[in-house]
């Protein structure tokens, strides 16, 4: 369960808070999972823009929430500008399939293993994203695929 306590983001699993940050210190929450946040939550990060993800447990995409204020204009328009650019769409596509395929290798490691199980319901899998640091920035994609 996601809560605010004053300007403070919330993980908490039962009665216990097991993740802590500041809202100041998000850019973007992925929530995998059955992960509920209260209504105050949800205010806050529509109000400072805070883009969140759902994912099923296996990472599937389920949707977004987003404010109108989430997105920057200098980050629309290094979208535009790499849009048109065939050198960095390729490169990005490699990546995105090396990750996928790595992901799934991993899975089906895990099955092969006897150790893979899935969870229905797990706060601890709603972990609130940091900041990126600025030497990420320089591709505004770049952030939507590595955690810090």
């Amino acid at each position: 369960m996601l809560k605010k306590s004053g300007e403070r983001l919330l993980v908490v699993l039962g009665k216990e808070i097991i993740a802590e940050k500041h809202f100041r210190d998000i850019t973007r929450v992925l929530l995998f999972g059955n992960i509920q946040m209260t209504t105050q939550v949800v205010h806050k990060f529509l109000q400072l823009g805070i883009h969140v993800a759902y994912f099923t447990m296996n990472g599937s995409y389920r949707g977004q929430l987003s404010s109108v204020s989430s997105a920057s204009v200098y980050t629309k328009m290094a979208q535009i500008s790499h849009w048109s650019n065939k050198q960095f769409l390729l490169a990005l596509a490699r990546q995105l399939v090396m990750a996928k395929i790595q992901g799934q290798r991993y899975v089906l490691q895990k099955k092969k293993k006897g150790n893979f199980r899935e969870k229905r319901t797990s706060a601890r899998s709603a972990q609130p994203v940091r900041k990126s640091n600025p030497a990420s920035e320089c591709c505004p994609f770049n952030s939507c695929f590595t955690r810090n």
